[in-house]
């Protein structure tokens, strides 16, 4: 993927976030109407995303065992990803801020800005591999990102194994399952569940803008501390993973996977999750926002400084 093509598919997501920030100022989201978007988002519409993920690949048996290597290489670096964010968070004295560091760091944008780059990368098998890997990041983000972001609430429930289903793993579980015993979907079916997955992107970069617009000062929207989340999650994240990787021996093309998912801005469903528990969800927007920003010009250069580690 050229620089030109990066910074065109960041630029659509931005000029979205711009769209929410100029009709939230103009009155279009009164209230809590965010909040309540956000929880559509999440409980409606993003479950035939996640379940419809899989179900246009075509089957192999062969096909489905890298799959599963990819599901184990996507749980071992977002292990990693969370040692990293649990470290970079401890500098910071608030605690809803450490939350959000924790959360943007281990989570990235995989499903909606990693798939156009994997497939300049990789072609074809890039989408089928990121495919695998957002299994495992829904899974994870409903069940260690969502502790992560109750840490501490009042009205959060303990661990029980309950928690593991999900509005986000049920739907990713119904999608193996029905890729593995080549479930037959009538087209119709297929495209409707599709159409109302596609939703959830734009939809949420609007929430994205008028949270940004909610934030009392402006000038608080360039805070240092969103600075320094993005050096950790744009640039010290994939070093270490691609260090990790070629430590490990890990074969070329899961190498560059692994680089690619690791060196994307922090995930938009931390500001949904934000939203929905009230963990500053303005501060989650400007996070978010500026991290996207910013990843136009990271990702070729994390990319590059990867690639030559992976060369060692």
């Amino acid at each position: 993927m050229s620089i030109l093509s990066l910074i065109e598919l960041v630029g659509g997501f931005l000029l979205v976030i711009a769209v929410g920030f100029l009709f939230s100022a103009l009155g279009f989201f009164p209230g809590d109407f965010t909040k309540k978007l956000s929880r559509v988002v999440l409980c409606v519409l993003q479950p035939f995303m996640l379940f419809t993920a899989l179900l246009g690949i075509p089957y192999s048996a062969q096909a489905l065992k890298k799959g599963l290597f990819v599901m184990l290489l996507s749980l071992a670096v977002h292990g990693v990803l969370g040692l990293i964010g649990f470290l970079a968070a401890k500098p910071l004295k608030n605690r809803a801020e450490q939350k959000l560091m924790r959360f943007c760091t281990m989570f990235t944008n995989g499903g909606f800005l990693g798939f156009p780059v994997l497939m300049a990368l990789l072609g074809a098998q890039g989408k089928f591999f990121g495919a695998f890997w957002v299994v495992v990041f829904n899974t994870l983000s409903w069940t260690w990102g969502l502790a992560i972001m109750r840490r501490g609430d009042p009205d959060a429930e303990g661990f029980s194994f309950r928690k593991l289903f999900n509005f986000g793993s049920v739907p990713c579980l119904l999608g193996i399952a029905a890729y593995a015993v080549r479930l037959p979907v009538p087209q119709f079916l297929l495209d409707t569940m599709t159409k109302l997955g596609d939703t959830c992107a734009p939809l949420v970069l609007l929430i994205i803008g008028a949270n940004l617009q909610k934030i009392q000062p402006k000038r608080s929207i360039l805070d240092p501390k969103a600075f320094y989340l993005a050096a950790v999650r744009l640039l010290l994240c994939p070093v270490v993973v691609a260090a990790l990787c070629r430590l490990c021996r890990i074969p070329d093309d899961f190498s560059i996977l692994c680089l690619i998912m690791s060196s994307l801005p922090s995930a938009s469903m931390c500001v949904m999750f934000a939203e929905v528990y009230d963990v500053h969800p303005e501060i989650a927007s400007r996070n978010v926002g500026i991290v996207t920003a910013l990843s136009c010009f990271s990702i070729p250069l994390a990319l590059f400084l990867g690639q030559r580690i992976l060369a060692l």
